[in-house]
């Protein structure tokens, strides 16, 4: 009687086992499956974040180094054309206040020498 209890549990476990077993496979197969797409979701999210990140990172250096050379071109070109202006227009205020302070002085000397010379006659011809 024993040994048919035996082999009644063992062709039990038999059953179960070969009812089970398919499920734990499909189980197996669809954690798989599971794991492997969220692995491929997960890394092309990834991929896709550091393209877009370095994407945004290079025209943000971009556009800031483009601002920047304008700005530093745009103020070298300013005060070259500030600092001209003024330097020329001293220059001619110079030159125009030496001139004038020259032929003055050649006129007064003149004029005073011509007096002196003449007795105050205004004409030294």
């Amino acid at each position: 009687m024993y040994s048919y209890c035996y082999i009644f549990l063992l062709l039990c476990l038999c059953i179960i086992t070969l009812m089970y077993f398919p499920f734990w496979v499909f189980c197996f197969i669809v954690l798989f499956c599971v794991l492997f797409v969220c692995k491929c979701v997960l890394y092309c999210t990834v991929l896709h974040c550091t393209a877009l990140h370095c994407t945004t990172l290079h025209c943000t250096l971009l556009y800031s180094t483009l601002l920047y050379s304008t700005l530093l071109y745009y103020t070298v070109f300013y005060c070259n054309v500030l600092c001209c202006t003024v330097l020329y227009c001293t220059a001619l205020h110079c030159t125009v206040l030496y001139c004038t302070a020259l032929f003055c002085t050649v006129l007064y000397c003149y004029v005073l020498y011509c007096t002196t010379a003449t007795g105050c006659q205004p004409s030294c011809s």
